[in-house]
Formats: structure tokens, sequence, C-alpha cells
């Protein structure tokens, strides 16, 4: 699914979504756009193995509608597999380190089981599941939950040294680009500064970063009228980051 196309389902149904368990049933990806390199693409592909795959789905596509397999866990992997549970329980319990995406967790088990299956049969036309197949199937389920922690795990909030360390950053970027002035009304500073501090939602963080500044000597406030100065560092400042590409510690 498109990242707008999620964040605005989120932000309608999400919750709900994920209430009833309908995220932790599946295993979730994030895919990160990417270019492909040129060479990358003029590459011939290997097509070793392709007939092979093609022809088992087709075995398994034309298998006649209502045969039923079971497919059992032999005694080792069952051992595998257990461990794997009292692990996911013990995390997800409250103080573990998955308690935030406990619904993911408290699936994953079957989820493993039923992959393990899926693997064995297609692979081997097993009827019972090994060990090996177990832990692939388990190893590759702790991939995809720590891909639903990075979607779903509850983000730590910013502090107001974060936050004034992205205006910082700012002014630091304005002044190296040679744009920036030496005063700023309130308004134009928030509105042009970081997206996280700008608008309603973020005037409170906005005049906590802009106040840590302050203090600091990072930030001069005149009053007539009401405006905000950079000091006289901030061109040596700045011509450092447009020289090594690296922002001033902040104190």
């Amino acid at each position: 699914i498109q990242t707008k196309a999620f964040i605005a389902f989120m932000a309608t149904r999400g919750q709900k979504a994920r209430d009833i368990g309908f995220f932790a049933r599946h295993l979730i990806c994030v895919c990160q756009p990417r270019a492909v390199p040129a060479e990358t693409l003029a590459t011939p592909l290997s097509l070793l193995g392709l007939d092979r795959f093609t022809a088992r789905c087709s075995e398994l596509i034309d298998m006649p509608i209502g045969a039923e397999l079971v497919i059992r866990l032999s005694p080792a992997a069952r051992e595998v597999w257990v461990a794997f549970a009292n692990e996911m329980e013990t995390r997800r319990a409250l103080g573990g380190d998955l308690h935030d995406v406990a619904d993911a967790a408290a699936k994953l088990p079957n989820n493993a089981a039923r992959m393990a299956a899926i693997f064995e049969y297609f692979e081997h036309r097993g009827l019972e599941i090994s060990a090996a197949t177990m832990r692939n199937a388990i190893e590759i389920c702790r991939w995809h939950l720590a891909q639903f922690q990075a979607v779903f795990a509850e983000k730590p909030q910013p502090t107001v040294r974060d936050d004034a360390t992205e205006l910082f950053h700012f002014l630091i970027k304005q002044v190296a680009q040679c744009v920036a002035p030496t005063s700023y009304t309130r308004s134009v500073l928030q509105s042009n500064g970081p997206w996280c501090l700008r608008g309603a939602k973020g005037k409170a963080r906005f005049d906590a970063a802009v106040e840590y500044l302050i203090e600091r000597g990072l930030l001069i406030r005149r009053l007539d009228p009401v405006r905000f100065e950079t000091p006289a560092s901030y061109p040596y400042l700045g011509r450092d980051y447009r020289n090594n590409g690296r922002f001033p510690t902040m104190p």
C-alpha cells in the first residue's frame, strides 16, 4: 500500500483495525523506495530454478479441490516452536521490549507455524515439519516483527532540546546558504522553520525551543518590536557547516 494512503487510513480507521487484530495477523514490510543503479538493470538475471518453481506451483494448483493434508510438527520442530512461543510471551508482557507490539507478538508463533508448513510442503513435499524449516520460518517472522515495530511501536516524544536542535540547525543552514536575515518576527520564524514546530500544533514546542536557545545565547530576543536576532557568531558557524557539512555542537 502506498505510504500516503496508509497514513490516511491510520488517521481514520487505523486504531480500530489494530484493536481487532487486523494488522497483527499480517506480516508487515516497510518498503523504502530507492534508485536502482543502471549497471544493475543491465545485469542478466539468473533464472536458475524458475522452471522447477513454476512446475511446483502448477502441481499445487492442479490438486483436486477438497484434498486435505495434515502437516504436523516433528518432535524437534515442536521444541523449537514452543521455545519461540514462550519467548514471545515473556517479551510481550508488561515491561518487556515487545509490550507495545504485544498484539503482533502474540500472533507470531502461529504465523511461524503456518509459514513452516508452507515451506515444508512446497519445497520437500513433506507432511512433517523439520526443526530446520521451523527455524527458517521463525527467522523470517522475527524480521517482519521488527518491521511491525518500525510502523506501530510507540515513538518516544521529542524533548525540548530535540526541538531546539532542529531550530538551531535550521538557522545554521539559512546562514550557510546566505539567505538568513539578521532578525525574524515570531510568525516568520515559526512558519518557515522546522516542520515539527509549525502551525498551531507546533506552537508550544516552538516557544519552548526558542526559550531554550535564548537561555544559551543562541538566539536574542528584542522587544520593540518583538523579534528574534541571531548572534554575531552565526556567520562563522554557517561557514563551518558549509565547508565541512557538520553542525556545531549545541550546548
